[in-house]
């Protein structure tokens, strides 16, 4: 006997075709007093080849998940990378940046303002991580030249001489 299928649900009070007519002007749905300050956050990450959605709730959902089953249903309804806020709780979805960057970014908001938690999220996505292809390929080229040069070594019979 299974449990059965978990079905996600946006938070209480919330209407999710509200929510997605209110971003397709500005993806930004939020408190009026917050807005405009969003949009330019929306405007930088667009600048940096995001496409980011808020949605800031101006009250806590009940239950912890409700934010991210928010953030995914609007990134399955229109794609692009998302941020719900609510005073208390952050919820991500994203189909472009890869979800360690957006759970490190999601673990540097802290949620209270969402035009500082917007903004600390969009730099938190930005930001330019460790660059593991440069090293990766320094340390495979570094390899190949010391086997081409022990193969020389040993085919002029340094080794032989003994």
């Amino acid at each position: 006997m299974g449990i059965g299928a978990v079905h996600a649900q946006v938070p209480p009070g919330l209407d999710l075709a509200e929510v997605l007519d209110g971003l397709s002007d500005d993806n930004v749905w939020a408190p009026e007093a917050d807005v405009g300050a969003l949009r330019e956050i929306v405007a930088e990450a667009a600048d940096s080849g995001i496409d980011l959605k808020i949605v800031a709730v101006p009250y806590h959902p009940v239950y912890g998940s409700g934010l991210r089953d928010l953030a995914n249903d609007i990134g399955a309804a229109d794609s692009g990378t998302v941020l719900a806020l609510s005073p208390f709780a952050v919820g991500t979805y994203s189909d472009d940046v890869d979800r360690f960057t957006l759970e490190g970014a999601q673990h540097d908001v802290v949620p209270g303002d969402p035009v500082v938690a917007s903004s600390t999220f969009v730099d938190g996505v930005t930001e330019q991580g460790f660059p593991w292809t440069a090293v990766t390929l320094v340390a495979l080229a570094s390899l190949v030249i010391a086997v081409v040069a022990l193969r020389l070594w040993t085919r002029r019979g340094y080794f032989a001489q003994q």
